[in-house]
């Protein structure tokens, strides 16, 4: 884990359960962020976990215990690296991310 001491000199802000120190809030402008400025998606009230195994991609923690990638993560990964579009929503689904609005 980085020092928290650092976290200012960085212009770090927020850090999760695995010491993951990330942007200040002004630093995503108008853009959607999975932490300080999350879209309007039906699993924006879940809670947050980094998958480090995946590049830090945030996921979304269901009700059921199952983690779905977090589609303003998703987003910014796909931004950084169009290929990574084939596979970086790949998840072990049980339907919670599905926005049933447009299911209607």
């Amino acid at each position: 884990m980085r020092n928290p001491n650092m976290s200012e000199e960085l212009g770090l802000e927020w850090s999760d359960e695995h010491g993951i120190w990330v942007h200040v809030a002004h630093k995503c402008g108008s853009e959607w962020c999975c932490i300080h400025n999350p879209s309007d998606h039906n699993m924006r009230d879940f809670p947050l976990h980094f998958r480090m195994d995946r590049g830090a991609l945030a996921e979304r923690i269901c009700p059921h215990g199952i983690g779905h990638p977090d589609p303003d993560s998703v987003a910014f990964f796909v931004k950084m690296d169009p290929s990574c579009a084939s596979w970086i929503e790949v998840h072990g689904c049980d339907g919670c991310c599905f926005d049933r609005e447009d299911e209607e």
